[in-house]
């Protein structure tokens, strides 16, 4: 991912990947209150499609810091 703005974008492709690869679907997300996690078309997609948004309290470096291991671990 070359900027924050591609998030959006490429979540949708990792969730058609995913619904296609295994036949699952996503329940919920876990995020850090990033601007790419908060927009409102970001927002809406969710609501639309069932997906509940969980966001880490702000200013805890711990909880941001799962987040992104298990992030990092999906993607390898």
């Amino acid at each position: 991912m070359k900027k924050n703005s591609d998030v959006f974008s490429l979540f949708k492709h990792f969730l058609g990947r995913i619904k296609t690869r295994f036949g699952k679907s996503i329940k919920a997300l876990h995020f850090d209150k990033g601007g790419e996690y908060t927009s409102i078309e970001f927002k809406e997609f969710c609501k639309d499609h069932g997906l509940m948004q969980q966001f880490t309290q702000t200013n805890s470096h711990h909880q941001n810091n799962v987040v992104e291991w298990r992030n990092w671990t999906l993607i390898e």
